[in-house]
């Protein structure tokens, strides 16, 4: 990828938002995002350890070093690879960009679909291995995504990127009959579908239809027809407010948000906007209620020997979804805060979570260990229920990261953009911005109307 004068101005163009954020957000407000930016971004580069990829998981050690930890589990993912990628372009660093590229096109790939694997494994840097041959279609869109977004801020890089995107097809995972994207390919594709609306996997629908990544054209009436889609009606505080939300099939604010993260979502839909912002005073109102700490921004977490999504929050939790009845299962949910929801819920009122996430920042279990470190940046969460009760997990996970730090400068943005849909207000993308619209608009139609 060689760098050019024009390039450099291209991409200052598209992010230069972030450096005169100040003006949009307050001097004081951007003051404190920009310092847990410096720690996150920090962070990332210890997980690096002196690869292109990250690794998936690190525990912190009791260490005066610069990179205090450890690595728990190296083989890393396509979404890990996609938001670092993200990062990476906000940063202008195009050496790691380039690099991570070039490391992308060594992986070994599904042959008949040209996507990625689940996990792979980095020797020494040089050459890697499949660790987990299964393929995710959710994971490969969200590496399909940031891959294009490299080629829009590239142009040097757009002939491999768009080598790259042609290969990925994701219409391997696409029922022709029904709309719906297969979750997973485990020597076959698996009976499940994404059928159920409140999850991170609906940016699949979203981006493959304003992309035109998949070729039907009756998607659009498929995908809704087949979906279900849930409001929760609750009532909070002591003026028994009533506030609409999104549910999501584990109650999970990763489900809720991670797509108003990528491509600012609720900017396609103002009655979708008003069910993600009720999460703000719902987490907020619950933590009281509670008693809590802290809000009660529930999300997955590393909390209990695995990675494990079924930690949300229960008012949110799809109706269908039998687990939350499953005694052995229901007791993990709501008993973990992780500071990566705080941060998602900032993007849909900032000035109400800053407060809550600097008081974050001063919590301590009982062995005195910090939620926030000064060179790292947040644990991966907080035990607020069960077994390990006020427990900080001294866990960081890249993927949880890198969520942080996406959300940080989207809130260093005058517009709270993301560069994903920063890149889709180009004139020359004003097709695909015009397709999400159409997408949203028949979202907002079919399913939920202006209260």
């Amino acid at each position: 990828m060689k760098k050019t004068t024009s390039l450099l101005v291209l991409i200052i163009s598209v992010v230069s938002s972030v450096v005169f954020s100040a003006h949009a957000v307050t001097r004081e407000l951007a003051g404190d995002w920009r310092n847990f930016l410096t720690t996150t971004l920090h962070s990332l580069e210890c997980m690096r350890q002196n690869g292109s990829l990250l690794v998936d998981r690190v525990q912190l050690l009791s260490s005066h070093s610069p990179c205090p930890l450890i690595v728990l589990h190296a083989p890393t993912s396509p979404t890990n690879i996609a938001f670092d990628l993200l990062v990476q372009l906000h940063r202008l660093n195009l050496t790691q960009v380039e690099k991570i590229v070039s490391d992308l096109v060594k992986l070994p790939y599904h042959i008949p679909s040209g996507l990625f694997y689940n996990r792979y494994q980095s020797k020494n840097g040089k050459s890697f291995t499949v660790i987990e041959p299964r393929v995710s279609s959710i994971d490969n869109l969200h590496l399909k995504i940031a891959l294009w977004a490299v080629g829009q801020v590239v142009p040097s890089s757009q002939k491999l990127i768009q080598s790259l995107l042609l290969r990925m097809n994701l219409s391997t995972f696409y029922d022709f009959q029904d709309g719906l994207f297969y979750g997973l390919w485990n020597n076959g594709l698996e009976k499940w579908k994404y059928s159920y609306w409140g999850s991170e996997a609906r940016s699949l629908y979203a981006l493959s239809f304003a992309f035109s990544w998949v070729d039907d054209p009756e998607m659009l009436p498929k995908v809704f027809a087949s979906s279900t889609i849930e409001v929760a009606t609750l009532r909070m505080g002591a003026k028994n407010k009533k506030l609409q939300l999104l549910r999501t099939w584990d109650g999970g604010a990763f489900q809720l948000l991670l797509p108003h993260l990528l491509f600012n979502e609720g900017e396609f839909s103002p009655p979708l906007l008003q069910l993600l912002k009720n999460y703000v005073p719902f987490i907020i109102s619950e933590g009281e209620r509670r008693s809590l700490s802290l809000p009660a921004g529930h999300s997955a977490s590393e909390a209990f020997g695995g990675y494990s999504g079924k930690l949300g929050n229960l008012a949110l939790v799809a109706t269908s979804n039998q687990d939350q009845f499953d005694t052995s299962l229901r007791a993990s949910w709501e008993s973990v805060v992780t500071p990566h929801a705080l941060f998602l819920a900032a993007l849909l009122d900032a000035p109400k979570m800053l407060p809550w996430i600097q008081a974050a920042t001063t919590l301590k279990d009982y062995d005195q260990r910090t939620l926030y470190h000064p060179q790292l940046g947040m644990m991966d969460g907080y035990i607020v229920a069960g077994s390990g009760l006020h427990q900080i997990l001294q866990l960081q996970l890249s993927l949880d990261q890198t969520i942080i730090a996406l959300s940080l400068f989207q809130l260093l943005d005058p517009h709270h953009h993301s560069l994903i849909y920063q890149l889709l207000l180009k004139k020359e993308n004003a097709k695909i911005y015009e397709r999400l619209q159409r997408f949203y608009r028949y979202f907002k139609v079919q399913t939920i109307p202006y209260k």
